[in-house]
């Protein structure tokens, strides 16, 4: 028997939309049917909540962007980084609504490479970082992000790479982060979701101009109550 998830869901036709489908799902077991018992509201919150569905399209209230300028090089084998975009630290609540996140860039490399089957050395990755220590000695200065500490594995993952030789910008959308993606065996109250703009080897470029991370909210059918 396959496992719950948003993927294994979809919406015939009888529904306009996903959402739709994810309520008449809710209905479903709420309501019971003549050879199967009804499940408490409660039990069926838990249902959704274990399998990790999210709300069909992103929150927009929880969404963040910029449009700042930012250009990295390489020199050399030294992967060269910077953040261009972070959230900021995560709550409670934080983690007990959000499922799945996805980053989107406006961005390019240097345009040309000398060989094309030499790899893509111009990409964007998502770290994890958390709070630094504040200075006790410096009044009203705030605490540095730093990278978060793993003894086993760094904490940080490929969103996705530039197109290869484009001298134009262009928009891309990374993986999804979705329930079952490791990063969410890492993620902690107080931790910030950075993006990076990365590159390796010399004459390699990263150039963005837009960045945004959206954020998908779990379904909760807690309003089937009202009905």
């Amino acid at each position: 028997m396959g496992s719950l998830t948003s993927k294994s869901i979809k919406a015939p036709e009888e529904f306009p939309t996903q959402l739709h489908a994810y309520y008449a799902l809710s209905r479903a077991l709420l309501d019971g049917a003549p050879h199967r018992p009804a499940l408490p509201l409660e039990i069926i919150i838990q249902v959704f909540d274990v399998a990790g569905i999210a709300r069909p399209g992103p929150t927009k209230d929880l969404a963040i962007s910029d449009d700042s300028h930012f250009l990295v090089n390489a020199n050399d084998a030294e992967t060269q980084h910077t953040t261009i975009l972070q959230s900021e630290p995560i709550t409670s609540d934080w983690l007990n609504q959000v499922v799945q996140f996805q980053v989107s860039t406006t961005s390019r490399d240097q345009g040309w490479v000398g060989d094309p089957n030499a790899g893509n050395w111009s990409w964007i990755e998502v770290w994890i970082l958390t709070a630094g220590p504040i200075s006790a000695t410096t009044p009203g200065q705030t605490a540095t992000p730093q990278e978060k500490m793993h003894p086993e594995r760094l904490l940080r993952w490929i969103s996705h790479h530039n197109t290869l030789a484009e001298r134009q910008y262009a928009t891309h959308q990374g993986i999804l982060f979705e329930p079952d993606h490791e990063i969410w065996c890492y993620l902690e109250k107080g931790d910030i979701i950075a993006v990076k703009a990365c590159c390796r080897f010399g004459g390699w470029q990263n150039e963005v101009k837009h960045c945004s991370l959206k954020f998908w909210k779990k379904f909760n059918p807690t309003s089937l109550a009202l009905y």
